[in-house]
């Protein structure tokens, strides 16, 4: 089997999921209104990186499984901070001074609202304000971030807590069936007032489809541990369909109101699940074609999701100086607008990739390998190494 064949597979998923984000927002990419106010996105992105998310952070927790609940636990802590922290506060900072000094034409939004915001951004709290009567302005990503931050606060204690897959396994289905009727059920929602305390606290927690992900971890080892590979072309062609099926479902009930957001809510995860089981099954099999090009640009999508939003709001500030037509533009200054973002954004994500999240990636894990042989010396091995640190400073 190989391991790294479903890691890439893994990672271009991710990449199909940062396009689809990045195309839903595009209507913000330029100050032109060139799709006249009726652009609908085609595909989910945000709930299949849910659901790769819940695979991916479980197939590391089982990987670093340790003799001590606690100081893996601590280990594990350790690694996603340096994974997410820093490069979303190096984006706060920015964001903050982009809405500051290059503001003039308002596509950052208020100040005062961004500062706002950036309170819920740093309490990991920004899904219940997305939620709420107010949005998060220039911050508006940040909503799913919040919510996998809640999640892994919680859900290694439960994974350590649980000694066994099948155990995991009836957990996660049972918090997926009590989540689903009330958290972000509008019709419950709407029922309560969906601006009322309760309304607005059952919208926020979202986690099935990283439950989900979870799911498709343990039933994808347990299928191949059983099961020889005759099984996977079928079940690969499956995933590859649900892939396709998802764009026509969502377009289809987009524009249901309340029916649009009860199915899609529920269909999604599981589409997406059956996406990320056919990507599992990669580890005894060939990967689709398109998977290692699609895997860079995965490996770059916590990057891209960061900046695509500020990039746009700077370029669209950029382009509102230099062409202020607010009802349309020529054929030709468009493609430069959309031109010009796609080389900022790509231009800064590469850049924050290469010599800020990568060297801090290592940097968490190479530490928290640290933290976790520190934790594990016998007495005798600890005061050695105490003593040997007193000599070296001896003069």
């Amino acid at each position: 089997m190989n391991s790294n064949r479903r890691l890439i597979e893994l990672d271009a998923l991710r990449g199909v999921a940062i396009i689809f984000v990045i195309f839903d927002h595009s209507i913000m990419f330029i100050p032109w209104d060139i799709w006249g106010g009726k652009f609908i996105a085609p595909f989910p992105g945000v709930t299949l990186f849910f659901v790769i998310s819940g695979y991916s952070i479980t197939l590391s927790l089982f990987a670093h499984r340790r003799t001590s609940t606690a100081s893996s636990i601590k280990a594990f802590m350790w690694r996603r901070f340096w994974r997410i922290q820093p490069l979303s506060l190096i984006w706060v900072g920015l964001i903050l001074l982009g809405s500051t000094i290059a503001n003039t034409a308002g596509y950052f939004g208020s100040t005062t609202q961004n500062l706002e915001s950036s309170f819920y951004v740093l309490t990991m709290l920004a899904n219940w304000k997305f939620v709420s009567r107010e949005s998060l302005g220039a911050f508006g990503v940040y909503w799913s971030l919040a919510i996998e931050e809640q999640f892994y606060l919680i859900y290694p204690f439960v994974f350590f807590g649980l000694k066994s897959k099948r155990a995991l396994l009836w957990a996660c289905i049972a918090a997926f069936v009590a989540l689903e009727p009330f958290v972000r059920n509008p019709y419950l929602t709407e029922h309560l007032g969906r601006f009322s305390l309760l309304g607005e606290f059952l919208q926020g927690p979202w986690y099935q489809p990283i439950l989900v992900g979870v799911i498709v971890y343990i039933v994808s080892e347990s299928f191949v541990a059983r099961f020889d590979t005759k099984y996977d072309r079928p079940l690969r062609i499956l995933g590859f369909g649900c892939m396709l099926l998802m764009p026509a479902l969502y377009i289809l009930t987009r524009d249901a109101s309340l029916i649009f957001d009860g199915s899609q809510l529920f269909y999604t995860p599981v589409l997406s699940g059956c996406v990320v089981f056919a990507a599992a099954l990669s580890q005894r099999n060939a990967a689709f074609v398109g998977s290692k090009a699609l895997s860079w640009v995965g490996t770059r999508s916590y990057g891209l999701y960061l900046s695509h939003f500020p990039c746009s709001m700077l370029m669209r500030e950029f382009w509102h100086a230099v062409a202020p037509a607010p009802n349309g533009a020529g054929t030709l200054l468009v493609i430069t607008g959309f031109s010009s973002y796609a080389i900022v954004t790509l231009g800064v994500t590469e850049v924050l990739h290469r010599f800020v999240e990568l060297p801090l990636m290592e940097y968490g894990r190479r530490s928290a390998e640290r933290l976790f042989q520190r934790q594990h010396e016998t007495p005798s091995v600890r005061d050695q190494r105490h003593l040997t640190s007193i000599d070296r400073q001896s003069p």
